[in-house]
């Protein structure tokens, strides 16, 4: 007949047994979930990347804000949007109204979007107009 001590120590034997297993299957997951984190990195970069806020020079001489934003079909990510193309090119209020006008005319079933504003239209009101309207 073992001793208590003897039990105990299968006991904890046995413990560390199941612990390591469920510390084995943890660190499988943590492993599988650093993957789908690192993926969801590379794709936020990948987007990060497309979106790109730059000035250039108008024919006039007058600095325009542009906003170019390109999301591509990836193999990988089915779920992915279509190619959808954002220029922003044109004066004040007009945008807004143009924004609305593609949008009425079913422009957004569309693989691209041209969309025109100027320096002279605040880039902040231009994105919120963009939110405003799910371009």
């Amino acid at each position: 007949m073992p001793s208590l001590q003897s039990k105990l120590v299968k006991q904890f034997l046995l413990n560390l047994k199941l612990n390591n297993i469920d510390f084995e299957k943890q660190l499988e997951i943590l492993e599988i979930q650093n993957k789908e984190l690192k993926q969801k990195e590379q794709n936020i970069l990948a987007e990060q990347e497309e979106l790109r806020i730059y000035q250039t020079q108008t024919e006039d001489g007058n600095e325009a804000c542009h906003i170019r934003r390109v999301l591509s079909l990836n193999k990988n990510n089915p779920g992915a949007k279509p190619n959808k193309v954002i220029i922003l090119k044109r004066k004040g209020k007009e945008v807004f109204q143009q924004i609305k006008d593609f949008l009425n005319e079913g422009l957004k079933k569309e693989n691209r979007i041209i969309i025109g504003a100027s320096a002279f239209c605040s880039m902040e009101r231009l994105i919120q107009a963009i939110e405003k309207f799910n371009v």
